[in-house]
């Protein structure tokens, strides 16, 4: 089914129920660079860190201190790592743009952090795959991702306006995640998922 926005056109999964911008509306990777070049993540500032923190805590208290993790797409910077060593958590920055390190992604973690990045994707089920692949038995995946509105109010929503923000969720679509890959929906609130894998 298509949605039409301006100057913009989507399409909605029959099955899954994922909203994707059609592909001849995506913005080219230089201008998909420098959009994520801006954004004001300072691993020094209180403010960012506190971010972060809605998505990593609620993963890592249900961890053990020493627990490794990754920070899938973690940007220009590598706030995840300032908020989490001190508590004793090991965590590897990758993104493709900022930290692009693939032996990073032939390891195994006892948890996956995704904030804010999972409506980059362009190809989901390809990136929501290796995620699985990355994560232990029984390990964890936190998420930070705005769930998508109803139709009508999709053209005028803030976060679709964002030219990089090419896919968005439903609490139905994470549901169908879970089920795919294998993982258990341990908490759902806007905009943070938790699960766990089976």
């Amino acid at each position: 089914m298509e949605i039409f926005a301006p100057a913009a056109r989507y399409h909605r999964c029959a099955s899954c129920f994922l909203v994707w911008l059609d592909t001849t509306f995506r913005v080219s990777p230089s201008v998909e660079q420098a959009r994520y070049s801006s954004h004001e993540n300072d691993p020094l500032s209180a403010e960012y860190i506190s971010y972060l923190s809605r998505t990593a805590l609620p993963v890592v208290e249900r961890l053990s201190v020493g627990a490794q993790g990754l920070d899938y797409g973690c940007g220009p910077t590598e706030g995840m790592k300032a908020l989490l060593f001190p508590l004793g958590f090991s965590i590897h920055s990758y993104d493709p743009f900022f930290f692009y390190d693939p032996s990073l992604l032939k390891n195994r973690y006892d948890f996956v952090l995704c904030s804010e990045a999972a409506e980059h994707f362009f190809s989901p089920a390809t990136e929501f795959d290796r995620i699985a692949k990355l994560v232990r038995a029984g390990g964890w995946l936190g998420v930070s991702s705005r769930l998508a509105v109803d139709q009508e109010k999709f053209p005028q929503w803030w976060y679709r306006r964002d030219p990089t923000h090419v896919c968005f969720y439903s609490a139905e679509t994470v549901h169908w995640i879970a089920r795919r890959w294998g993982w258990r929906v341990e908490f759902l609130e806007d905009p943070i998922w938790i699960l766990q894998k089976e």
